[in-house]
């Protein structure tokens, strides 16, 4: 939670190279100390600090890309490192079960990280986060380095235009995330983005505390959920490629929702393992993974360049909260084992209905002053999609 949202702050106002490479030395240095701590609260220290600068430098790294990339290659893209996810979940699992001693795993998931440095020497800053702080000069020759990386020249001439001034600069200073409670569109996107990060972490682990395990052990269960999410994120980009993002979340939230409320229906001790609820149960959690890629992308989408890091971060803190209050909704099982898969069902549902109100970013540039944030999407809501049509059905009748 601390990580996420303080590396927000300090990108957006310091920039994401600097932070980036600040966050990545902090957890290589600390999640090393962490694997030679004589004691239980030096490693509880060493452990919450490499866990606060590597979620943190994750979060940056993802901003940074964002506002690199345009176009199709934008959803692939922003969706692409939930593959690594699954991947390097995998072989976590592989590398616990081969080496199954904590002081070793700490320093293997810590130590190697130090190649990384390497990009802070390759990697620019963000021309956007250049630009949107007024530093336009810098972020010119930024984005003439790239063009004639990419072989095309912009020549001499090329001028970035900043489209606005004066009080939509707000957001550029340590406590710029209060600006995405200032105006009623952004405010309304904001309060939307945070219930969609938290419903969707709380489902996924969640179901991950209340499933059946197959009678699988912990590393073959962990790996046949990590498994799960290549088909998964597969599908995403697919569907974000042809319906957009307000429509795949609200599919995706819509079939999860109804899949986990079903299984309070599912008679117990019928099936053979059974086996529908755990099938439903599964399907959910593949809603839940399809519904954090989305998540990731539409609110780098939403907020604008000057708090975006900090936007995204805060949202990402709410998805810390869900894992928080997914226990004790797991232990409503005592009840009826249903009880809980039905409770994440209607919060799934609830989220789907949300997303509604939301605007449709496909196709629409990033917005970099909080001006451009609260102006994006405006009336645009899946309610008013059917205002539209109802409005043009009339004029063509008349």
């Amino acid at each position: 939670m601390c990580g996420v949202f303080s590396s927000g702050l300090i990108s957006d106002r310091f920039g994401r190279r600097h932070t980036m490479l600040c966050l990545l030395l902090l957890t290589v240095v600390a999640g090393t100390i962490s694997s030679f701590t004589p004691n239980y609260p030096a490693f509880l220290i060493t452990v919450w600090i490499c866990g606060f600068s590597s979620i943190g430098y994750g979060t940056v790294m993802y901003v940074w890309m964002m506002e690199h990339i345009a176009g199709k290659y934008k959803t692939i893209l922003g969706a692409f490192p939930h593959f690594c996810f699954g991947f390097w979940g995998l072989m976590t699992c592989l590398i616990c079960y081969l080496r199954p001693n904590w002081r070793d795993l700490q320093l293997i998931f810590s130590l190697p990280c130090i190649l990384l440095v390497a990009a802070y020497f390759y990697f620019p800053e963000s021309a956007r986060w250049l630009l949107a702080n007024g530093k336009k000069e810098e972020a010119e020759k930024l984005c003439k380095e790239i063009a004639r990386e990419n072989g095309c020249e912009l020549g001499d001439n090329f001028k970035l235009v900043v489209k606005h001034k004066g009080k939509n600069q707000e957001g550029t200073g340590y406590l710029g995330f209060l600006q995405l409670f200032k105006y009623p569109h952004l405010r309304l996107k904001t309060i939307i983005s945070y219930y969609l990060w938290f419903s969707t972490a709380l489902i996924y682990y969640g179901l991950t505390l209340n499933s059946n395990n197959l009678g699988a052990s912990l590393f073959v269960y962990q790996a046949v959920g990590k498994a799960l999410e290549f088909p998964g994120i597969t599908l995403v980009i697919f569907m974000l490629l042809k319906t957009g993002r307000r429509l795949t979340l609200m599919i995706y939230y819509t079939f999860g929702g109804i899949c986990l409320i079903l299984t309070m229906f599912v008679p117990l001790n019928t099936f053979p393992y059974e086996w529908p609820i755990v099938v439903l149960n599964l399907s959910g959690r593949v809603c839940s993974i399809g519904t954090l890629a989305v998540c990731y992308i539409y609110s780098s989408e939403i907020f604008p360049t000057v708090v975006r890091n900090v936007g995204l971060g805060s949202s990402s803190l709410w998805a810390r909260v869900g894992p928080m209050v997914a226990p004790f909704v797991a232990q409503l099982s005592v009840y009826d084992d249903r009880i809980p898969t039905t409770f994440f069902g209607i919060v799934a549902l609830v989220a789907a209905f949300l997303v509604t109100f939301l605007p449709e970013t496909s196709n629409t540039p990033l917005p970099d002053t909080i001006q451009d944030s609260e102006d994006l999407g405006k009336g645009d809501t899946f309610w008013n999609i059917f205002k539209r049509k109802k409005y043009t059905v009339k004029n063509d009748k008349s």
